[in-house]
């Protein structure tokens, strides 16, 4: 299939972003071959981008976005091609929200006794989305003025060993391939570029780990990444075997430049790559 395609996309994730609906019009409009929309912990977002596009020339392939960790450190795992109706699949991303959404609630509790003004209720009311995480609460505090940027927010209050961190639960790789698996789907490796490794060897000892974890496939092509790191993502999954993908991480988020199907302007994720995925 010749043509352009854009796997990695979140709906409603911020104020500005846009809706399922809204998403498979827009890449219509850009002549993408295929989107998928990979919310964090929900699948309502592909669902309904499916039932948007039902008359129109664009393939929606279902997805879903599962945080996960591996030495220590948060990674994210996608699930394409999965069934969106799989009891197992919805039990347990419900139950994930819900562990995600009072882990977030800790939080502001948290950032309430160093004075700062911040409710669960603010933030929904603010964001309108399906759920919580920690990236909203970041933003919220960047458009409140307590912190200068994400990043900032991150540093000082929300990452590990920051003053207002709380844990959080989140599945290891081997259950979070399990459960896409057993939902029919295929596991990629999200974004690799953000992940912390000291050398070449320490990643692809990490590779290998997740891939005899259930990982079939590498993001390879991520507007954080840049050319020569692309290289070397699609050299190293070459080298593993696994399939290359890649996507525009799109949010909505009005602080960043990023857009559907083309990233930061220079992304070109081929429509070959759907060839992958079970059941497309």
């Amino acid at each position: 299939m010749n043509g352009f395609i854009d796997l990695h996309i979140h709906s409603s994730a911020a104020s500005g972003s846009l809706a399922p609906q809204q998403i498979v019009l827009t890449a219509c409009e850009r002549g993408l071959k295929g989107i998928s929309i990979t919310d964090r912990y929900s699948v309502d977002g592909s669902r309904q981008a499916a039932y948007a596009a039902r008359n129109l020339p664009l393939t929606v392939v279902p997805g879903v976005e599962i945080d996960s960790f591996i030495r220590g450190q948060n990674i994210r795992i996608l699930g394409y091609g999965i069934d969106t109706e799989n009891k197992i699949l919805v039990d347990v991303l419900s139950g994930l929200r819900a562990m995600s959404r009072e882990a977030c609630s800790n939080i502001c509790g948290e950032l309430e006794k160093a004075g700062i003004d911040i409710t669960m209720a603010a933030l929904f009311n603010r964001y309108n989305c399906h759920m919580i995480t920690r990236r909203h609460i970041a933003l919220y505090m960047v458009e409140k003025g307590y912190a200068g940027s994400i990043d900032e927010a991150f540093r000082k209050y929300l990452r590990k060993g920051a003053a207002a961190y709380v844990p959080e639960y989140k599945m290891s790789p081997g259950q979070t391939c399990t459960l896409i698996e057993l939902a029919g789907g295929l596991s990629v490796l999200a974004s690799p570029g953000r992940m912390v490794f000291e050398n070449v060897h320490e990643f692809r000892e990490i590779l290998l780990d997740l891939k005899s974890s259930g990982i079939k496939g590498l993001e390879v092509m991520h507007p954080d990444h840049p050319p020569h790191a692309e290289s070397f993502f699609r050299s190293e999954a070459i080298s593993a075997g696994l399939a290359i993908f890649g996507g525009s991480d799109f949010t909505g988020e009005p602080a960043t430049d990023i857009e559907i199907g083309t990233g930061r302007g220079t992304l070109m994720v081929p429509a070959d790559i759907l060839g992958y995925i079970p059941g497309i």
